[in-house]
């Protein structure tokens, strides 16, 4: 957070108030999953590329339903946000295209 806050001009304070916020435009411009699976299976792509990996990040305020931190991975044994993405080889792409 402090980088991206340093970066866009603005205090900490002020990406952590608006990061949820953020978080949840960015969601709902996403396609899902299976949106995107349909779309490639429609472009004739055989394969896809899932991965993601686990993003360090300073501790950021809400908890469960059962009281545990949302943001602590118990993977990492630290506080992380998972970003999982899903890929297409350059080459099918332009071929699909």
């Amino acid at each position: 957070m402090h980088c991206l806050a340093r970066d866009a001009g603005i205090s900490q304070a002020t990406g952590y108030r608006y990061l949820h916020e953020a978080i949840g435009v960015l969601a709902e411009r996403a396609p899902n999953l299976h949106e995107v699976l349909a779309d490639c299976r429609a472009h004739g792509m055989s394969h896809v590329i899932l991965d993601g990996t686990l993003i360090s990040c300073d501790r950021v305020a809400g908890t469960t339903e059962n009281g545990n931190d949302l943001w602590y991975s118990g993977k990492a044994k630290h506080f992380a946000g998972n970003i999982q993405f899903l890929a297409v080889l350059a080459a099918w792409l332009q071929h699909a295209i």
